[in-house]
């Protein structure tokens, strides 16, 4: 399937999720992570260009005309290679916790199938969900937050349906993960911040004394 059929077979999963399972005997775990990484090159694109951009316009007004152009022909690249390789390892971790849970509670698809459906909408979602980011005042903190719980919602109609879970199972293997990984990365957050703490606090008791010394 070239890319144009590609874009438009995954905008149509988008528009109605329902479909997908009907592709569960083609599943494929290799067209999975390459679909994973289309998406993560399309996004990653988009997000460089526009990233580029405003840092393009950022140099020139301050003057580093020569390192405004750097960043306009380097930024996208990185972007695109990190989102490429990022991408994958990302839903591939995530497809396979929300498997364990699914499976758990009674699921009787395969973590190959489960993915590569998972994938098809994602080649476009990425994509839309950098282009809403973008958007001035309302995107980061409206817009792709909202697009991103409808993804979520397209996850949790697949694992239903390939998993043949009722809706409430198969939101439970969805948003348990998360809920997880969230309170791992609050604890860690916190671990990190009484650390941070005690190094100042030696830092300004250890300089506080020698200053004593010295007077």
């Amino acid at each position: 399937m070239d890319i144009m059929n590609l874009l438009k077979d995954s905008f149509e999963t988008l528009k109605k999720p329902t479909m997908l399972v009907k592709r569960k005997d083609k599943a494929d775990l290799t067209e999975a992570v390459k679909n994973f990484a289309i998406g993560g090159a399309i996004g990653g694109l988009i997000g460089g260009v526009l990233s580029a951009f405003f840092q393009f316009i950022m140099s020139v007004l301050s003057g580093n005309v020569v390192g405004a152009f750097f960043q306009l022909l380097l930024t996208p690249i990185f972007m695109i290679v990190f989102a490429i390789i990022l991408a994958p390892i990302g839903n591939l971790i995530m497809n396979g916790l929300y498997y364990l849970v699914a499976k758990a509670l009674g699921g009787k698809a395969t973590y190959a199938q489960q993915t590569y459906l998972v994938s098809i909408p994602s080649i476009v979602g990425l994509a839309i969900s950098v282009i809403l980011s973008a958007v001035p005042f309302i995107g980061s903190f409206i817009l792709a937050p909202l697009f991103g719980l409808y993804l979520l919602y397209i996850t949790v109609v697949v694992i239903r349906d390939v998993h043949q879970l009722e809706i409430v199972k198969a939101a439970a293997a969805v948003i348990l993960p998360i809920i997880a990984i969230s309170f791992v990365v609050m604890v860690l957050a916190a671990i990190l911040a009484v650390l941070f703490a005690s190094l100042l606090g030696g830092l300004f008791v250890g300089g506080a004394a020698a200053g004593m010394y010295g007077n």
